[in-house]
């Protein structure tokens, strides 16, 4: 028994000793990792070398691992060969033997035959059986025309054949010539459905049969130079010498080299003759260059031959069953923060709805194209531009079983794309100060009249940029930019009246965005600055203040070139046909005659961008489109549409899906553009302003000619305006990069006119200096070669220059950081000018600051102004307005606002103590006095918000007086009672119209409230049918219980009130506030019936009457001057307390 223990674990260890060899042998790198020699007979023991052949000299070898495989076998002979034997002079030959694969590698000796030996030169070698194969180390050797010997079969003679064409068994064989050609074809195979069988992708090889004999043949298939099928002893026409998919698909993909060889047998079992091999057949789809040029915006086509079917599933489908190539885009994919305008940043683009490759079933060896477009990406390249076209297949087309058309592997085709922005290097149109106009061509001239003028207008495309201009001084000021693409609009002014004489006050900013499609324009708004990039890759930027918009520049794009008109004129680098006036084809010298032509100075024209009337109906004529397909669609329905997401609307193509500027002042763009809107039907009421002419306005106004005024003189202002303008560092350093001498010395006559049209001022000398800085940062932007960085400095000539282009120089109060001020603590604004104590100004609440709780929730409002941080403070006065006239101020509380954009915040108002009107003495209205501050101590002035009941009262928020309504005594007020610690509403049903408010300055806010009203009404009649029934049931109980009821829940708030005060004058003694013991109880619960629970916060049916559970609510919940002492989030909250709870 021990015996065979003893037996049957030695037999365990020797299989995994095996299997470690195994595993050894497997893994070891010298039968993974070789050079592999294929098809070298020559080296065979039996082959002689002749006189016209060159000796094999392995002293060319390099040292390492090799392998062998070749018809005269792979391993070197164990016998001494004969000189010239094995291809070459001196023969080398193993002297030893073969390692089994348990011995590892063993060192060997080689032995070289020469005219004195077989032996007399040694090299010593290397040897590894790797189970099925063996390699050998080898080194080079240390004579010429010396080589190792493989093998020791000898090729047959000729009319002598064997199954491997050498020796043992060579044969007499046919002395047959055949020219095999290899072809496609589809041919039936299997039936998925009846009497419909599918079509398969089948290789034949073709040749002409014998005559006057009968033969068997054998076809040897290689793709690739790899063997893949062979058949032997078939006849002539049999199907089984055909090369099926399945005899490929898995292991190989189209575009590959498909070669056949025939040979022929007498019959059976005999030896047979020779290969006969084919050409090479290209299998697959191929273009007919591997490399081509195209310029930025034209397109070339990329010619492809196909020379493989597409199978199909059934033979009657045929027509439906396509090849599909995706183009596969594995590089240039650009990042967002690399997209700085809506031009592509990919080097090539392709038609929409033709993004690769449609290979028809009914027409597969047709011509196919792929049409390329040389993309325009704004930027003055250094070289041509290069990329590399991708196509392929990955995923499986179901309507082919057959799989061929599954895989393919092409080449790259690279493409090289030529630049044309250089063309428009120095092309744009500025509008800066008075304003001072600069044509696309370089043509100069001044602006004095005011109204609304086509700055830019695409001729091919509704694509508009209107600018409208103010009285300002004895010229005029822009106010406005309007930008129209196709239905979708952008517009900013703050102009109230356009007039010819005199000087108004400003309005508040109004924007309003209707964005119809989320590529007409990309805007990126600052709060000081505005770009939009258009869809045909122009760029509008302007700068903006409270008070001023200023240094308004347009840079265009290869595509404007001859196809705009406006008043920038027509970028085509010719000046001499700028000012074309409106309607006309011929230029005039009249500058005047030429602005007038392009202003439109009736606001209701449905030219007008500014108007109410403005027409947005889109273009009938379409440009090409075209995509940069960096994604592949998953299915044939999906392919043809697939990559339309990315595509322009107009001749440039986009590559950056954009992340867009979230504006509070987006519209839908169903309907008519509006211009006033409640956005939610509740508190966010954004109110515009409307531009409106003088009554007076002429539109043949001549201004009147300014003279030199405050002592000033030409001469003055020259040496002023060419101090300010030469010796500005920042220009000074982008002078030695662009050649700014043309754009300078205009920029001092503009600046001399503005001083003097001015009276005097020199505000407009420092908007001159940064709109030259700001127009160099712009063509720095668009030049590859200040983006390359100096390998000294560490810095790209752009960064370097930004880093110092900030406005005004940061005013000394910041930092400049990237051209923009990063300001030191304290100061705020884009150029740090603006110190934390000055509050904001020139402020102003939407409808008046009037809110009517019948139609508005009145938990919060929007304020309109110019906002020079995000950081503003909020300070509210709590105001009782009593039915005698008298105010209260019973409490004062800081909070934060909601930053929206530089001129809008929201802010939400605290809880307030209004309650119905039941005695005269009893407030009515509740008001908050709103100031804010940068800094929370030094706050501006007051703006008053009116909170009351417009069914019973009429107030006007500017005398602090509310009248009482008659309709009120038609109104069942609301009662708060208690029943069984339950609380019940009951109001008369009512239903409420659409109303707009119209305010006394002009300016309109919208408020839509029907459904809301609609709303409420089923509340109340839910809350009636509810007390109704109540009563019904509880009357009797309440007759017994309620005056006992009433007496304990009095005594509990009495207490509870008492308790209450005393906790908060000391918790507020511990926040060092002021006490304010009256004031406490003073706090405004919202309550929320279960019926409400599901409505929107502008739906809701308030209840402000206090009740003992609303007060023993106060509990859990914060007071106002414990809120305002609490950091608050961007958008504070207001909880709502539930009724029920």
């Amino acid at each position: 028994m021990e015996l065979k223990y003893e037996g049957r674990k030695l037999i365990k260890w020797k299989l995994v000793l095996l299997c470690v060899l195994y595993f050894q042998v497997v893994n070891s790198n010298e039968c993974t990792t070789y050079i592999l020699k294929k098809d070298e007979v020559r080296r065979s023991i039996g082959v002689l070398l002749t006189p016209e052949q060159t000796s094999i000299s392995d002293n060319f070898m390099s040292d390492g691992w090799y392998r062998f495989e070749s018809e005269a076998g792979n391993d070197m002979p164990l016998t001494a060969p004969t000189l010239l034997s094995c291809g070459t002079m001196y023969p080398i030959w193993l002297q030893g033997t073969i390692p089994n694969v348990a011995e590892g590698v063993v060192n060997r000796t080689a032995c070289m035959v020469t005219f004195l030996g077989q032996c007399t030169s040694t090299l010593g070698i290397k040897i590894r059986n790797c189970g099925e194969f063996r390699v050998y180390y080898l080194v080079k050797t240390n004579m010429m025309s010396s080589g190792y010997c493989i093998g020791d079969k000898v090729k047959c003679e000729e009319g002598f054949g064997s199954e491997t064409g050498y020796s043992p068994g060579c044969a007499s064989v046919p002395n047959i010539t055949v020219t095999p050609n290899v072809v496609t074809s589809l041919e039936e195979g299997t039936s998925f459905f009846p009497n419909n069988p599918s079509l398969i992708t089948v290789f034949k090889c073709v040749f002409d049969e014998p005559k006057n004999d009968s033969y068997l043949f054998d076809v040897h298939w290689f793709i690739d130079e790899d063997k893949v099928k062979v058949t032997r002893n078939q006849t002539f026409d049999s199907t089984s010498l055909w090369l099926y998919p399945e005899d490929w698909v898995n292991g190989h993909d189209l575009n590959m080299k498909v070669k056949c060889s025939v040979r022929v047998r007498f019959s059976s079992g005999v030896a047979p003759g020779k290969h006969q091999y084919s050409a090479d057949f290209n299998a697959g789809i191929f273009p007919e260059k591997t490399e081509y040029i195209v310029a930025e915006s034209e397109t070339i086509s990329i010619n492809f031959n196909v020379t493989v079917p597409v199978g199909c599933i059934a033979k009657s489908f045929q027509s439906g069953c396509d090849g599909l190539i995706y183009l596969l885009t594995p590089i240039y994919q650009s990042s967002i923060q690399q997209c700085t305008n809506f031009s592509n940043s990919d080097v090539i683009s392709f038609e929409e709805n033709h993004c690769g490759i449609l290979v028809k079933g009914l027409s597969w060896n047709s011509t196919v194209r792929l049409n390329v477009t040389g993309n325009v990406d704004n930027l003055i390249n250094i070289a041509d531009r290069e990329t590399n076209i991708r196509l392929g297949t990955t995923t499986t087309n179901g309507m082919d079983p057959s799989r061929v058309w599954d895989n393919i592997t092409m080449p790259d085709i690279k493409v090289y794309v030529s630049d044309k922005d250089f063309t428009i290097r120095h092309i744009y149109c500025k509008f800066w100060t008075d304003p001072r106009l600069r044509t696309f061509d370089g043509s100069h001239g001044s602006v004095n009249d005011v109204g609304e003028f086509v700055m830019y207008s695409h001729k091919k495309r509704n694509i508009k940029i209107h600018v409208m201009t103010r009285r300002c001084f004895l010229g005029s000021c822009s106010c406005g930019i309007a930008v129209r693409v196709e239905n979708s609009i952008y517009i900013h002014h703050h102009c109230p009246i356009i007039s010819n004489t005199f000087l108004q006050s400003f309005g508040f900013h109004t924007k309003i965005l209707r964005l119809c499609d989320k590529q007409h324009m990309d805007i990126k708004d600052t709060g000081y600055s505005v770009t939009i990039s258009l869809p045909t890759g122009t760029e509008l930027n302007y700068w903006y203040s409270g008070s001023h918009f200023y240094s308004i520049n347009i840079l265009p794009s290869y595509f404007d070139v001859g196809n705009i008109e406006g008043i920038c004129g027509n970028a085509n680098l010719d000046g001499t046909d700028d000012f074309i006036p409106f309607g006309s084809s011929s230029p005039t010298n009249n500058f005047l005659t030429f602005t007038r032509s392009w202003r439109i100075t009736n606001i209701q024209s449905t030219r007008s961008l500014f108007g109410p009337n403005v027409d947005l109906t889109t273009s009938v004529n379409t440009l090409p489109v075209y995509c940069s397909c960096s994604t592949e669609a998953k299915s044939l329905g999906d392919f043809p549409n697939h990559y339309t997401a990315n595509c322009t609307i107009t001749d440039a193509m986009v590559k950056c899906s954009k992340v867009q500027w979230n504006s509070p002042f987006e519209e839908a763009c169903e309907g008519g553009l509006r211009r006033r809107r409640s956005i939610d039907n509740g508190d966010n009421i954004i109110e515009t302003q409307t531009i409106v002419y003088d009554p007076d306005f002429d539109p043949d106004y001549i201004p009147v000619e300014s003279n030199w005024t405050n002592g000033w003189t030409e001469e003055s202002a020259r040496s002023h305006c060419k101090d300010k303008i030469n010796l500005d560092p920042s220009i000074e350093e982008c002078d030695r990069h662009l050649d700014l001498s043309n754009m300078t010395s205009q920029a001092i006559e503009d600046c001399i006119l503005d001083i003097r049209d001015s009276n005097g001022s020199t505000e407009w000398t420092a908007l001159t200096v940064e709109s030259i800085k700001d127009h160099c940062v712009s063509l720095m932007r668009r030049d590859e070669r200040f983006y390359i960085v100096d390998n000294t400095t560490g810095q790209s000539v752009l960064n370097m220059f930004t880093s110092m282009a900030c406005f005004n120089n940061c005013s000394g109060n910041g930092d400049c950081n990237g051209g923009e001020c990063n300001c030191h603590s304290g100061y705020i604004g884009f150029d740090c000018s603006h110190s934390v104590t000055v509050p904001p100004d020139n402020t102003r609440l939407p409808g008046q600051g009037l809110c009517g709780e019948r139609v508005r929730p009145c938990l919060k409002t929007n304020v309109m102004g110019y906002f020079l941080s995000e950081d503003i403070h909020v300070k509210y006065e709590h105001v009782k307005i009593l039915t005698n006239g008298t105010q209260m101020i019973t409490g004062t509380s800081i909070s934060t606002a909601s930053y929206q954009d530089s001129s809008l915040i929201t802010i939400t108002l605290p809880k307030s103590t209004r309650r119905k009107r039941a005695t005269s003495s009893e407030p009515y209205a509740t008001a908050f006095n709103i100031h804010l501050s940068y800094d929370a101590v030094h706050f501006g002035n007051s703006m008053t918000f009116f909170i009351y009941d417009e069914q019973c009262f009429s107030c006007n928020s500017t005398t602090a007086v509310c009248e009482y309504l008659d309709t009120c005594d038609n109104v069942t007020e609301n009662v708060a009672s208690t029943t069984n610690g339950e609380h019940s509403t009951t109001s008369q049903t009512m239903s409420y119209s659409s109303q707009a408010n119209t305010n006394s300055d002009g300016t309109e806010a919208l408020t839509n409230f029907q459904d809301a009203s609609t709303t409420q009404q089923s509340i109340y009649t839910q809350h009636n049918t509810h007390q109704e029934k109540r009563k019904a049931d509880g009357f009797p109980l309440l007759i017994v219980v309620g005056p006992l009821s009433a007496v304990v829940v009095i005594g509990i708030v009495v207490m509870f009130t008492i308790y209450k005060c005393k906790k908060y004058n000391e918790t507020k003694r511990k926040v060092g506030q002021p006490e304010e013991k009256d004031n406490y109880l003073n706090n405004l619960f919202y309550h929320v019936s279960p019926v409400e629970k599901s409505l929107p916060p502008n739906q809701h049916v308030f209840d402000r009457s206090i009740t003992a559970q609303s007060i023993s609510s106060v509990k859990s919940s914060k007071s106002d001057m414990e809120r305002a002492a609490t950091p608050s989030s961007i958008n504070p909250q207001i909880s709502l307390v539930d009724l029920e709870n």
